[in-house]
């Protein structure tokens, strides 16, 4: 189980689109070490919904390498061309990595993304995003990060997490706290001031 703090929430890292929520940049270390069945917890900070709230959670169903989620047609709808908040920004042919025209992520970001190498896809997940809710001091005594992240402990603390989450509809309820122009897309120079959590 892993816990950290979402530094911005376009929608893009974690993406909650398309039916399921993938964690497919930032957060290497999270993404590198992360097995099946491990919990992940976003927190909220003082510059968006406020600290210690919970922006998402994610039980982890499935792990695939960067590569397969960049090539499979499975998450085609993700590319940014098909999702505004697309995080399936990255593909490779003969000449390498490549980066997906995109408004949030440019070739400034690709060695910490791409040192995640794999992207996180959770089937059951709650994402509340601007609509974060308060965390009750009993979990927040397990999950509360203040830089970083934190992996935590199974056991006890996993199953009254699940047990928490459960009191609430699977899936999304709320949008994004901030917001992307679609209009500004790149490939290579940022249009969007970006604290990528590491």
């Amino acid at each position: 189980m892993f816990s950290y703090v979402v530094a911005n929430d376009y929608g893009f890292a974690p993406n909650p689109y398309g039916g399921v929520l993938t964690l497919a940049t930032c957060k290497p270390v999270i993404r590198r070490t992360a097995r099946v069945g491990d919990i992940i917890v976003g927190l909220g900070s003082k510059r968006t919904v406020g600290n210690d709230k919970l922006v998402y959670a994610g039980i982890i169903s499935e792990i695939v390498t960067m590569k397969e989620y960049g090539e499979s047609e499975r998450f085609a709808n993700k590319r940014p061309e098909n999702m505004k908040s697309g995080d399936c920004i990255y593909y490779w042919d003969e000449s390498g990595i490549n980066l997906r025209p995109n408004p949030i992520h440019s070739n400034s970001d690709i060695a910490t993304d791409t040192n995640g190498k794999n992207v996180l896809v959770c089937e059951e997940f709650w994402y509340f995003g601007s609509r974060a809710i308060e965390i009750p001091p009993t979990i927040l005594d397990f999950v509360k990060v203040i830089r970083g992240h934190r992996k935590i402990q199974e056991g006890d603390n996993a199953s009254a997490l699940q047990s928490y989450l459960y009191n609430f509809k699977i899936g999304i309820d709320g949008e994004p706290f901030h917001s992307i122009k679609k209009e500004k897309r790149h490939c290579g120079t940022k249009t969007i001031k970006n604290n990528c959590a590491r």
